[in-house]
């Protein structure tokens, strides 16, 4: 799978450091049993196979966590799940950070998107994530990425998706992310820098849970597409304050992200 295929996508970023008490072989096996996915093989970033086969990713997966490497790639027929353990390379914080992509066709047939959203609470619960977001890779692409490149990479006119004030645009703070996604999730130590946050917009709903906050924006991630769906992420994202704490934190933002600023 590559940026340009039809995904939806989780991403999340938590304290924990996932080989762990085998804590991913756990997460894989979860991801796979509720999305009916079977992991083919793992490999680190550099796509150096470790294991082939589904025998052999079980086998791996619940052996010594010492046999895992920190940027571990699964993939299935229509799935990947990555992580990355390490210092982030903005603020130098220790963190996992955890991707998962899905073809949407996979998530077509009924009561798989329930499956999904049930699954982002659960790894809020689990992972006690600094934030976690979900949304449709081609949406994300788009708000993320330059108008060349969305036409270009993506084939999306972005002249359609608000070009001038992309809606869904993440703000990267280290190992906080500021972004409108369809599911987003708010730790307290994430929400407590959100000095303005304001009531929230009609029709997203929220879910207090142990350590944070879950909200949904709309009911299906295809909404973020319609006029109705970039109007609730915008008014969200300002609800929230993401613009104003993503400004008062750009010391926090790396070499490359600083360079050519004034």
């Amino acid at each position: 799978m590559n940026l340009a295929d039809q995904t939806i996508f989780l991403k999340a970023s938590t304290p924990l450091e996932l080989r762990t008490d085998g804590i991913f072989g756990h997460l894989a096996a979860q991801v796979a049993s509720t999305l009916h996915l079977a992991w083919v093989e793992v490999n680190d970033v550099t796509g150096r196979s470790l294991a082939k086969g589904p025998d052999s990713v079980a086998r791996l997966l619940s052996g010594p966590a010492s046999m895992i490497p920190a940027r571990a790639r699964l993939i299935a027929a229509n799935a990947t799940l990555e992580w990355h353990f390490g210092l982030h390379p903005y603020t130098g914080e220790e963190a996992s950070i955890l991707e998962l992509r899905v073809a949407r066709t996979h998530l077509e047939p009924a009561g798989r998107l329930a499956a999904w959203t049930g699954l982002a609470t659960d790894l809020c619960q689990q992972l006690t994530p600094y934030w976690l977001g979900s949304h449709d890779t081609d949406l994300h692409a788009a708000d993320n990425t330059s108008l060349a490149l969305a036409a270009s990479g993506f084939g999306i006119e972005r002249t359609g998706l608000d070009a001038d004030d992309p809606a869904g645009l993440e703000n990267n703070r280290g190992t906080m992310r500021y972004c409108a996604n369809w599911i987003t999730y708010h730790s307290a130590a994430l929400a407590e820098r959100l000095e303005s946050a304001g009531p929230l917009p009609d029709e997203v709903t929220a879910t207090a849970l142990a350590a944070g906050t879950l909200y949904q924006l709309y009911p299906t991630p295809a909404d973020g597409f319609t006029p109705e769906g970039r109007q609730r992420q915008r008014a969200f994202r300002d609800a929230m304050g993401y613009l104003p704490a993503a400004q008062r934190e750009q010391p926090l933002l790396g070499y490359w992200q600083k360079r050519g600023r004034p």
